[in-house]
């Protein structure tokens, strides 16, 4: 019965799907080497937006964006005349941002952003909150969870960089969210926030991270080539057994 439990074991771990180990990010890679990027401008200025919409990045990559509430979102500029955000490092002047809020002031993330297998992509995200915040990213190939992060924002709210870098084309959608966030008025909602520009790290060519996120990366590919060193070792035993 052992014997037959194993082989049951094995093949569950044979025909799993195989991805590449991926690494979160929490600052943007440069040089920017194969990325693209997202403008939300060309979704209108403060414009109101229904729950799903397309875009199109710089290399005609086609995006699908996605709310999770039904009210949809805005487009906001930093520092914009009908829809005003505040500057901070991280978002530029007049940059058009994303905005998980709809025009009648419902909170509508997590907001998902889906494409073709990319190696990966982030941005910046800020609460709608003037205080310390939790940003989530989760990183999908079609419906599987390929892995998620969370980081902290500063005291003072300040944007933060949610990433994430496969070494394979496999990444196709980002979803962004918030697990806190704070307010001086009090109440705060975490489905309320803001993202800039979108990168996405493209198939034309492989990104080159910074040193820190390159040792990450070398790790991951370190652990990934010790799982492939067993899986082979099981398999010689596998035969061995008599197996196949």
């Amino acid at each position: 019965m052992r014997k037959v439990l194993n082989t049951a074991l094995l093949v569950c771990v044979m025909i799993a799907p195989a991805f590449s180990s991926i690494q979160f990010i929490s600052a943007p890679l440069t040089p920017a080497s194969g990325a693209d990027t997202v403008l939300w401008v060309q979704l209108g200025l403060s414009t109101p937006l229904n729950q799903s919409f397309n875009a199109t990045s710089v290399n005609s990559l086609a995006v699908h964006g996605f709310f999770a509430n039904v009210s949809g979102g805005t487009t906001c500029e930093v520092l914009g005349s009908s829809c005003f955000w505040p500057q901070a490092a991280g978002f530029s002047l007049n940059e058009s941002l994303l905005w998980t809020e709809s025009a009648a002031g419902i909170g509508s993330g997590p907001l998902t952003l889906t494409f073709l297998p990319q190696f990966g992509g982030g941005a910046y995200i800020q609460s709608a909150g003037d205080l310390q915040f939790t940003g989530r990213l989760k990183a999908f190939n079609g419906s599987t969870l390929l892995g998620s992060n969370t980081v902290t924002s500063d005291a003072q709210g300040s944007p933060i960089f949610l990433g994430v870098l496969a070494s394979t084309l496999q990444v196709t959608g980002l979803e962004f969210s918030m697990t806190s966030c704070n307010s001086t008025g009090g109440a705060c909602d975490a489905t309320d926030f803001a993202i800039g520009t979108a990168t996405i790290f493209s198939s034309t060519s492989s990104p080159t991270p910074e040193p820190a996120t390159m040792l990450l990366a070398l790790g991951g590919l370190a652990a990934l080539a010790l799982a492939r060193a067993k899986q082979k070792i099981i398999n010689h035993q596998w035969r061995t057994n008599g197996c196949i």
